[in-house]
């Protein structure tokens, strides 16, 4: 075992997970869609330590982080009814809630049931990898739909939550560590770029549902908001990475400064109708357009396939499963802040079709010429493809 890497399964193959608003050991909250792949689910909670870096936040201790990891399952979907975030985790990840789209929604997050099953054995195939990193204040497990449906087609998704990154992360020996404000963009970056170096030693862990499930050869990044910027970075700095997703994150910092030359696809939302705020990513739609389209331009200068695609009626939150919940469950200003008129299951699906189309091209050797996939027909997608060389 590499000597950076300390592995540790912090949730037990037992699949009755408690969560706040369940009654007893199931989750009775709203249910998640139907995945629309042939898989079904399992997941595992990790910890992996890099004792190369400080945590910033830490007192000196190294780097921790805690990653979710979705993977192809045997049978059929089913069992008993999880939550996102099960436990005391959980607890605290619904007072977050509270403060962004009020109780009601917060409770119904809580209990939201997902398809995956904790310690399920694996499918019998060797998966591409995702490495996915969440926006800042956020947690993998705000993504469920997102993330799960992708691996009902195949995929192993790495869903990374950074302490001081994420809005509280509840380490294996209770310590809680919420988001720290101030922390360089480069400290996502650098979490990507460690969990990308753990994967083979994860391949060989004999006692891991992953054991000979990953393929090593097709491991893609992709990201939102803060983490969407990283995984282009990552790809920057990462040669190994065979494809980048960026979901909304503006590209600042390293993502310009570096030069991926892998296949890159970019996600964009609508500007935020509060354009009379002072924050640059709600000011009017013209100049958020002009702006985000040069800084597109330069960050996509040496990919070797690049693809903009933007998705009418989605905000920066569409991506999440708060966009699930019914309109009637949030307070309207919060809502309207985050989330766009946009059917919520309709935005995720779109965005999860396109960003699957891109990737199985890409991580299939298949050339950087796109093929005619039918998301990018939809009527809310309007998207601009270009080949660099």
């Amino acid at each position: 075992m590499m000597p950076a890497l300390l592995l540790t399964a912090l949730v037990s193959a037992d699949p009755v997970l408690a969560a706040p608003g369940v009654s007893g050991a199931r989750a009775t909250g709203p249910h998640l869609p139907a995945l629309s792949g042939p898989h079904a689910v399992g997941r595992v909670l990790l910890r992996w330590v890099d004792r190369t870096r400080v945590d910033p936040v830490g007192g000196g201790s190294a780097r921790q982080l805690l990653a979710w990891v979705w993977y192809p399952a045997q049978g059929a979907d089913g069992g008993l009814p999880e939550v996102a975030l099960p436990g005391t985790w959980g607890e605290r990840r619904a007072s977050f809630n509270r403060r962004t789209y009020g109780d009601r929604a917060a409770q119904a997050l809580a209990g939201l049931r997902v398809h995956a099953v904790t310690g399920r054995a694996p499918a019998p195939v060797r998966s591409p990898v995702v490495l996915f990193s969440a926006g800042a204040g956020q947690l993998p497990t705000d993504y469920s739909l997102l993330i799960e449906d992708l691996v009902s087609h195949g995929y192993v998704v790495v869903g990374l939550a950074s302490p001081s990154l994420a809005c509280v992360v509840r380490l294996p020996d209770g310590r809680e560590v919420t988001q720290a404000p101030g922390l360089p963009e480069r400290l996502a970056l650098e979490d990507l770029l460690f969990a990308r170096t753990q994967l083979a030693a994860l391949d060989l862990e004999q006692d891991s549902p992953l054991h000979g499930r990953l393929d090593l050869a097709r491991v893609a990044a992709v990201g939102h908001s803060l983490g969407g910027v990283a995984s282009v970075a990552a790809c920057g700095e990462a040669p190994a990475l065979r494809a980048c997703v960026n979901l909304d994150g503006d590209f600042v910092g390293a993502a310009l400064e570096g030069e991926a030359r892998q296949p890159l696809l970019y996600v964009t939302t609508d500007a935020s109708p509060l354009s009379d705020s002072l924050h640059w990513w709600q000011l009017p739609l013209g100049w958020n357009e002009r702006r985000r389209t040069h800084a597109w331009t330069a960050a996509s200068r040496s990919a070797s396939a690049a693809v903009r695609a933007h998705v009418a009626g989605t905000l920066h939150g569409n991506f999440q499963d708060a966009a699930l919940l019914p309109s009637s469950w949030m307070q309207e200003d919060k809502r309207a802040e985050r989330l766009g008129p946009i059917g919520g299951e309709r935005g995720i699906r779109l965005t999860g079709e396109l960003m699957r189309t891109f990737l199985e091209h890409h991580l299939s050797g298949r050339g950087s010429e796109l093929p005619d996939f039918p998301a990018w027909h939809a009527a809310e997608v309007s998207a601009t493809a270009k080949n660099s060389h």
